[in-house]
């Protein structure tokens, strides 16, 4: 009775085995599908369809209409990065949590900015000032070096951010996390755990992937008013 008990116990020990790796292997090719059609998107351009990827408690920190009006903006005046290059790790095996499967993406995006003020002619005020830099060579330089300090504070420490010689373009390599969560079988969302969101995260993310993942949240994160003092910093280099 007992040989029974054990080859049905290890039966089914086995069985949970080969399910979860089937699981698993099904999972990671949804999640590889995913990140390319997310991938895309962002190549081309139509960050209005990233939101779709957006991991829905994040919009309690941001709301989807605000995020939505802020991409509407970028493209109103013509901001919107190019996107060169998109290459991610996927880390594996993926780990299951309470709801679903989780994992970290790893990811460096090659892109290039223009950082031209976006001043349309009609407002002819602005547009005499910004014209007025453009042929002031010190000027362009001070501006310049300012939008490099605010990108790099924006982009993070370990961001590459060169400005093109003789021109308003600047080239980024940015190397950045994200964790790709499939949570109740609703398909695969992302979540970056930016350091000016890291304590309005941990409040809306599942405690096992916080826990799981201390390296991630554990970070230095400036006050409001350190965050300012960096901003005063900069302008008063920019003035100099």
């Amino acid at each position: 009775m007992k040989k029974i008990f054990k080859y049905l116990l290890l039966t089914v020990m086995v069985f949970n085995t080969t399910a979860f790796a089937k699981d698993t292997k099904n999972e990671l090719k949804s999640l590889e599908e995913t990140i390319k059609v997310y991938k895309q998107l962002q190549i081309n351009g139509e960050l209005e369809k990233t939101i779709d990827y957006v991991y829905p408690p994040e919009f309690t920190i941001t709301p989807k209409k605000t995020l939505l009006e802020s991409y509407k903006m970028m493209k109103e005046s013509g901001k919107v990065p190019t996107i060169n290059s998109f290459t991610e790790t996927i880390r594996t095996p993926l780990k299951s949590y309470e709801k679903g499967f989780y994992t970290v993406v790893a990811y460096t995006i090659e892109m290039t900015m223009d950082t031209m003020p976006p001043v349309k002619k009609e407002n002819k005020e602005e547009y005499a000032k910004v014209q007025e830099m453009l042929n002031n060579p010190e000027k362009l330089k001070s501006y310049k070096s300012f939008m490099l300090q605010m990108l790099k504070m924006q982009m993070g420490k370990d961001a590459v951010i060169n400005s093109k010689e003789g021109s308003m373009l600047v080239n980024i390599e940015k190397k950045s996390t994200m964790i790709a969560i499939n949570e109740n079988k609703s398909g695969w969302t992302f979540v970056e755990p930016a350091p000016q969101t890291i304590e309005a995260l941990k409040k809306v993310l599942p405690k096992e992937i916080v826990e799981n993942e201390k390296e991630l949240f554990d970070v230095k994160v400036l006050t409001a008013e350190e965050q300012m003092a960096e901003m005063m910093k900069m302008m008063k280099a920019q003035k100099q």
